[in-house]
C-alpha cells in the first residue's frame, strides 16, 4: 500500500463509514478485553513470541520460519519494532515491524487462538507506527488477502524468471520465446 495519509486519523477519514465503525468496536471491544498494545525496541520473552508465532504459522498450514528466532533476537540491529498485545502482563499477539528506505514490512505475526480483536489492534498500531515514521509503502506479506485489500493494501507481483543460456542457439529460443 502506497501511503498517502499522515495519521491514523487520516487514514479512517479517507475510508468509508463501515471501516470507521469497525475501528471503533475493534478498540471498544478490546478495551473490554483489557487488551494492551504496547511499541518495544526488543523483545522481552522470545520463547513467549515464538509460541505466538508457530500458531499463526499453524493455523496457516506454513512451515515454521527458520530465522523468526534470529530476528526477534537481532532487531536492534535493524531497528526494528516490536509490537505486543497483552492481557494482564500476558502476550496474546505480537509483531515485527522493519523500516527500510521509506518501506515498512510487517513480518512475524503471533496470535492466540483465543482472544478476539488482538489481530485488528496490531494492525492499527502498525498503521500508527507507519503515518508517525511518514513511511512511503506498507508491506504485509502473504494471506489473509481479503482483509488487507479491505484495509486499502493491493497485491503485488513480484513473481520473476530469468534464463541464461551459454549455447547461443538456446539463448535465441529463449529470447523468441520471451
Amino acid at each position: 500500500m502506497e501511503n498517502r495519509w499522515s495519521t491514523l486519523k487520516d487514514y479512517l477519514a479517507d475510508g468509508n463509514k463501515k471501516d470507521r465503525q469497525h475501528y471503533t468496536r475493534t478498540i471498544r471491544e478490546s478495551e473490554k478485553l483489557n487488551i494492551c498494545i504496547e511499541r518495544h525496541t526488543h523483545v522481552q520473552n522470545v520463547e513467549d513470541a515464538l509460541r505466538l508465532i508457530r500458531v499463526v504459522e499453524q493455523h496457516h498450514g506454513a512451515l515454521p520460519n527458520p530465522w523468526a528466532r534470529r530476528a526477534l533476537e537481532n532487531m536492534g540491529m535493524v531497528n526494528g519494532m516490536y509490537l505486543t498485545a497483552t492481557i494482564e502482563k500476558t502476550l496474546v499477539g505480537c509483531g515485527l515491524l522493519l523500516e527500510d528506505n521509506g518501506s515498512q514490512t510487517t513480518s512475524l505475526l503471533g496470535l492466540s487462538d483465543d482472544v478476539p480483536y488482538a489481530y485488528f489492534r496490531l494492525v492499527y498500531e502498525s498503521l500508527s507506527a507507519a503515518f508517525e515514521h511518514k513511511v512511503r509503502v506498507l508491506r504485509w506479506g502473504s494471506g489473509a488477502y481479503e482483509v488487507k485489500e479491505r484495509l486499502g493494501f493491493t497485491r503485488e507481483d513480484n513473481g520473476a524468471m530469468a534464463f541464461c543460456a551459454v549455447n547461443p542457439v538456446l539463448q535465441s529460443l529463449f529470447q523468441r520465446l520471451i
